[in-house]
């Protein structure tokens, strides 16, 4: 697929189930999207997520950093932007290992279970 709806200078899309998440331009406004991969119909967009996202796939779920430090867990679905929690104010890239999901902020390090 070669488009240009994908930004990928900062941040690198992941691929899920046969679509692409991550930032998109809309014109002058960046935009967190869904993106057939074979087809390159974008299947919807969501604003509000700054000129930067850290995106990791964890099975049919997305951890999303923006540029503001906030970290969001969606549903990877190709169907609707599905946000399903986030947490504030951290900097540090979050890692996935054993069914948990490592972050840390500015005074301590914690671990969220993922629910497989």
């Amino acid at each position: 697929m070669e488009d240009d709806k994908i930004k990928v200078t900062l941040a690198t899309p992941v691929l899920v189930n046969g679509h692409l998440y991550g930032l998109g331009t809309g014109g002058s406004k960046t935009e967190f999207i869904c993106v057939d991969f074979k087809t390159g119909e974008q299947k919807w967009n969501q604003s509000g997520f700054g000129d930067y996202a850290a995106v990791i796939a964890a099975g049919d779920k997305l951890l999303v950093q923006d540029m503001t430090g906030t970290l969001l867990l969606l549903k990877a679905s190709p169907e609707k932007f599905a946000e399903l929690g986030r947490c504030g104010n951290t900097w540090s890239h979050p890692a996935i290992a054993d069914g948990r999901i490592y972050q840390r902020d500015k005074k301590q390090l914690f671990a969220l279970e993922t629910g497989k």
